[in-house]
């Protein structure tokens, strides 16, 4: 039998929650309009941390970064900011709403200027946010880029194996839940010609994240 605090927990989260408009809230160090309105925490310090530390370390001031994943947005506020002026991001965001919501937090970041979002999926539209669309983009038909970042939900290993272009590094959050295992990753990288910098693998029920480099 569950307690009178749970039951009234479940309708908030089931019958209310879904109904409420968003607020700001900042995760790690970024202000995204992503939590409900009613929601308690609104800070998340350590949200995306291998992400955005393999974003951070493999930027330059005027790259090209492409981001398969676009989610809420972080990632690309991260290397919007990075590459400055001179450099660009490319976004793809496969749910339609997302693409949206992706674009608010932009705007609200002030980034706008330097970033393509791409309302697409590029390869198999694995665990999409929402309604997806009806694009589709092939993993060869990805431009050249300084780095490429996946944050697909399972579409990664399919993407890294049929990229033609291949960019200087890599950022790419694995996810063993939805059948990409951290080895087959790590194997494949090496077969193509990339060097493991680093693998991320230190928060709690969150995806490893792999940084990896072009071997010279």
């Amino acid at each position: 039998m569950i307690g009178f605090n749970e039951y009234i927990r479940k309708i908030y989260n089931h019958l209310i929650r879904p109904h409420l408009p968003r607020k700001i809230g900042v995760f790690n160090g970024i202000p995204l309009r992503k939590p409900k309105l009613f929601d308690i925490n609104d800070y998340f310090p350590d949200w995306e941390e291998g992400i955005l530390r393999g974003i951070e370390e493999a930027t330059s001031p005027g790259a090209k970064v492409i981001i398969i994943g676009g989610g809420w947005g972080g990632s690309t506020v991260k290397a919007a900011g990075l590459v400055g002026s001179k450099g660009s991001v490319i976004v793809y965001e496969g749910g339609m709403e997302q693409a949206r919501l992706l674009k608010y937090n932009l705007i609200i970041n002030e980034v706008v200027g330097n970033v393509e979002v791409i309302n697409s999926v590029v390869g198999s539209p694995v665990n999409v946010y929402g309604e997806k669309t009806g694009d589709i983009i092939s993993p060869n038909e990805l431009p050249q880029c300084d780095l490429l970042v996946l944050d697909c939900e399972g579409s990664e290993l399919e993407i890294v194996s049929n990229i033609r272009n291949k960019p200087n590094d890599m950022v790419i959050e694995v996810h063993p839940k939805n059948g990409v295992s951290l080895v087959d990753m790590e194997e494949l990288l090496e077969s193509i010609g990339y060097e493991i910098i680093w693998v991320w693998d230190s928060q709690e029920n969150h995806p490893p994240v792999v940084l990896a480099s072009l071997s010279s």
